[in-house]
């Protein structure tokens, strides 16, 4: 009889704190009557991404890159979503998706991309020139030019980007564009 100090639960799939602190699924299966039971741990979900399924996303990832190089993208998208699905977490899949959703012009998606990329991971500078992309498109200057500053601080090679980039023209427009934008001699 399993005691209600006992923590471990002899009930499949329920996760519990185990005796000894860590998280996952107990497992308790009988082995005799004069014997106490055998605990089986099942890994917390976390922990389940096995070797094999790293490298699933990641031969995903590069197919995904692959069509999206060649212009395919429509195939890029659909592996894009793949690696998404694998790993809610792939941020670098989430900022090439979001490209993808503004390159279709479909603005609210492309954002929703971005801004999931950052919020995982508030460093990655190509989110926020996206960012500002799509706020140029959408005539949300300040708030683009916001995004720019914030890129060019993160990356100064960004500066590059913007000077060349069609897509940053709404912005081009305040004089604040330079100011982000120009070399410091």
């Amino acid at each position: 009889m399993v005691g209600s100090n006992d923590r471990r639960q002899t009930t499949e799939g329920r996760r519990q704190k185990a005796d000894d602190g860590r998280q996952g699924a107990v497992i308790r299966h009988p082995s005799s009557e004069s014997e106490p039971s055998s605990v089986i741990r099942r890994p917390s979900p976390a922990k389940l991404r096995t070797e094999e399924s790293r490298e699933d996303i990641a031969k995903s990832y590069q197919k995904a890159r692959a069509f999206h190089r060649e212009g395919r993208l429509p195939d890029a998208g659909m592996w894009y979503d793949k690696v998404i699905a694998m790993d809610p977490g792939h941020v670098e899949a989430l900022n090439n998706r979001g490209v993808l959703h503004l390159h279709h012009k479909d603005y609210r998606a492309a954002r929703k991309c971005f801004e999931k990329a950052i919020r995982l991971k508030p460093d990655y500078v190509d989110p926020y020139y996206n960012l500002a992309c799509v706020s140029a498109a959408t005539n949300q200057v300040k708030q683009g030019l916001r995004y720019l500053g914030k890129a060019v601080a993160m990356g100064p090679g960004v500066k590059g980007w913007a000077r060349q980039d069609p897509d940053l023209d709404p912005l081009r427009t305040s004089p604040r564009f330079n100011v982000i934008v120009k070399d410091k001699e």
